[in-house]
């Protein structure tokens, strides 16, 4: 059997469809977290092929819109 592909989900205030089955059926092993930090640490650890995540505008942030940002940095270490 050929090695599945990792997948990380990030829902931090939820409220969409459960597409497990869908990354499953996709070839997909999930990694689900509920906060960036959490994803943070995660993505340190492993490396996946896919991060599916959500966008939340954050005004109150100095120097960026959301936390992606935060995600995004890490994964171009």
């Amino acid at each position: 059997m050929a090695d599945r592909k990792i997948l990380l989900a990030i829902t931090e205030l939820g409220g969409y469809p459960d597409f497990r089955a869908e990354y499953g059926q996709a070839g997909y092993d999930l990694v689900a977290v509920n906060s960036m930090r959490k994803a943070i640490s995660a993505l340190k650890k492993q490396s996946p092929a896919l991060i599916v995540a959500e966008f939340n505008f954050q005004s109150d942030f100095r120097d960026r819109s959301s936390n992606l940002e935060s995600l995004l940095a890490v994964t171009q270490e």
